[in-house]
């Protein structure tokens, strides 16, 4: 029977969860479902392009706050929208994703009688929200059908609070790699929007303090966001701004990855990072934050992955030495290693398959 999937999601900007939506979507329609996707941001946001086939609502209300009680009316204000807007289109389930968005669907669905299932997409033990988030997270996640995350470190803390048999892990999906050759450059490659939560003032210094750039080596930044200027300041204070490239969001990055020697990821926290994945399914020898707790599951330090302390310049110099003074069949060795993990756990169709055993369990299909 075609079903009404309703989807709600902050923006459509280039994101690792909007990167995943963006896969979920061909297969709900293939299966024959009507999809609509909603945002709290504008359309000028958009950096995924969807299927003409999928209904697009923007709901343009994502302007900033200036004040604890102007942020409580805004939200307030989402919440009514929302909920106008879930009893005018009547969807059969309702799918959000990310913490702040979780909350606000799930409080714009109070006795409407609507199934929720909510995905949280970070670390929720370093993804500190603003204190009024932290305890609606607390007490509203219950209030949903089923609560996905892409970690078990994620879903152990999630139990805190939801209890067990609503709580499901569903990991992100992996395309496919591209299969061109191509040789490969002395390049460093980080993917993700430059935002504090990523570390690239960490990741900079550290950059700055090891013998990369000595050894000719560059650091290639794939994307977008307000912290540029002062990132590029940082760089002129560290005597590399000729040494790293500022590639903004780039929506194929296929050759990105096929050219990179390595890959190095600094956030501060995260749940399981789509770049780090798609590097490791790129066969990178990767440097990745321990508060990758995701990644921490299931790619071995030393082996398949070299795990750093969040924030710790000197031991980010190190790793970094590491990889560039590591003989070229040892870093094929480790990237393979980190490939072979990757690609027998998180195919398209096994998370398909995770998918439609959460809709089936809530008797939707």
């Amino acid at each position: 029977m075609r079903k009404h999937r309703l989807i709600v999601i902050s923006d459509l900007a280039g994101g690792g969860t909007q990167w995943v939506l963006s896969r979920l979507l061909p297969q709900w329609l293939a299966a024959g479902h009507r999809l609509t996707v909603v945002t709290l941001a504008g359309k000028e946001h958009d950096a995924v392009a969807l299927d003409p086939a999928v209904n697009r609502i923007a709901l343009n209300m994502m302007a900033s706050s200036g004040s604890l009680l102007a942020g409580i009316k805004n939200n307030f204000r989402r919440i009514i929208a929302l909920r106008n807007l879930f009893r005018e289109q009547k969807p059969d389930i309702i799918i959000s994703f990310i913490a702040a968005t979780n909350i606000i669907s799930l409080l714009a669905t109070i006795g409407l009688s609507i199934p929720v299932v909510i995905s949280e997409r970070n670390d929720p033990t370093r993804q500190v929200l603003a204190l009024p988030w932290q305890l609606l997270r607390r007490g509203c996640y219950g209030l949903a059908e089923k609560v996905t995350a892409n970690s078990q470190f994620a879903l152990t803390e999630l139990s805190r609070y939801v209890k067990q048999d609503k709580l499901a892990y569903v990991p992100n999906p992996l395309p496919q790699p591209s299969t061109l050759v191509c040789c490969k450059e002395k390049f460093l490659l980080a993917v993700g929007r430059l935002h504090p939560q990523k570390g690239y003032d960490v990741m900079l210094s550290a950059f700055a303090n090891s013998q990369a750039v000595q050894l000719g080596w560059r650091l290639k930044v794939l994307g977008a966001g307000y912290l540029l200027p002062e990132l590029q300041v940082q760089c002129q204070q560290l005597g590399i701004a000729d040494d790293v490239d500022w590639l903004g969001y780039q929506a194929k990055t296929a050759n990105y990855y096929l050219k990179a020697s390595a890959f190095i990821i600094t956030s501060h926290y995260e749940g399981m990072p789509n770049v780090l994945l798609e590097a490791a399914n790129y066969a990178l020898p990767i440097i990745a934050s321990a508060s990758c707790e995701g990644a921490k599951e299931i790619l071995q330090d030393k082996h398949s992955c070299l795990f750093v302390p969040a924030a710790d310049i000197d031991a980010f110099a190190t790793a970094i030495d590491t990889l560039v003074l590591m003989p070229v069949a040892k870093a094929q060795i480790m990237g393979r290693a980190a490939q072979q993990v990757v690609q027998q756990q998180f195919s398209e169709d096994a998370i398909q398959t995770a998918w439609q055993a959460i809709f089936e369990e809530l008797e939707y299909v």
